[in-house]
């Protein structure tokens, strides 16, 4: 490991982890936490290695026939990926290296979670909804998983009372700009923002909606024209989240929403009953009352 290490430029105070194949596999699993402290994990064969600083991957190899299968590097998407499948679990893995605004956005959905569970379990449902209806795979030209979630952030803020609050309540947008994305450190913005969720939380209006109520009023909200798509990326606003849904794809979004609009409406009572877990649980399996 010390020639890994040397090979890779590695600084002395990065920790090693090198006993096989399991850190390795738990770390691409996000069962390890590498947003704290630098780390790089590998293997004695030199196959796969990895270094993340700051919860963004430094270094990558990995190489097909051990971990990972159907290996494939795109170098020319917005922010080059590798992708690769799981021998172990049969999973696609998207792999960015240097992506601190994407680690950053990971960050903040997972903070907005923590102020109403209803936010994950309707972006469950909506994904899940989405690619019954095909329309939830961007290489195709339909919609990312990320523009699903924007536009339950945004329902989230319209409701009434509202469920979330405006973005800039949470995070500090004039420090971002000054020093960039790649410039922040995780832990003194991760700090800002837990200060204002709390802040929020304490003076909000509870929400008491069910999940199937903002799942009606969700397609209710957005079914209207959909001729054109444009979700603005909160975190880049000059981007559209939705740029990868292509003119030929739209007809078909539309019309899922319609559809399902229409069927959610007339059939509200049995889509509660779906919806509603037994003793008050999430669709996770945990018992939260709503609002938490």
């Amino acid at each position: 490991m010390h020639a890994w290490k040397k090979d890779l430029n590695i600084r002395d105070e990065v920790l090693l982890l090198s006993n096989g194949n399991r850190e390795f596999t738990l770390a691409l699993g996000m069962k390890l936490d590498l947003s704290d402290k630098p780390m790089g994990l590998g293997v004695r064969s030199h196959r796969y290695t990895l270094l993340a600083e700051d919860g963004v991957v430094k270094v990558l190899n990995l190489e097909d026939g051990g971990l990972a299968s159907s290996i494939e590097y795109i170098p020319n998407a917005r922010v080059p990926l590798l992708k690769y499948i799981s021998r172990q679990h049969n999973i696609s893995f998207d792999v960015s290296v240097n992506n601190h605004l994407g680690v950053m956005k990971s960050n903040v959905l997972k903070w907005l979670s923590e102020i109403d569970d209803r936010f994950r379990d309707m972006v469950l449902v909506l994904k899940e909804w989405a690619k019954a209806q095909d329309i939830n795979d961007p290489k195709s030209g339909s919609l990312s998983s990320y523009a699903l979630c924007l536009l339950v952030i945004f329902h989230f803020q319209t409701c009434e009372p509202p469920i979330f609050p405006p973005l800039r309540a949470i995070i500090n947008e004039e420090r971002i700009s000054d020093r960039g994305w790649s410039n922040l450190s995780r832990s003194p913005f991760e700090d800002v923002c837990s200060i204002n969720i709390q802040r929020f939380r304490s003076s909000r209006i509870i929400n008491q909606s069910s999940l199937a109520q903002l799942l009606l009023s969700f397609f209710d909200k957005l079914v209207d024209d959909l001729s054109t798509l444009y979700i603005e990326d909160p975190f880049e606003r000059m981007e559209n989240a939705a740029r990868t849904v292509c003119w030929v794809e739209l007809p078909k979004i539309s019309n899922a929403f319609q559809n399902s609009h229409n069927k959610l409406s007339s059939e509200i009572e049995r889509i509660e009953e779906i919806l509603a877990m037994p003793n008050g649980k999430t669709l996770d399996g945990e018992t939260r009352p709503i609002g938490a």
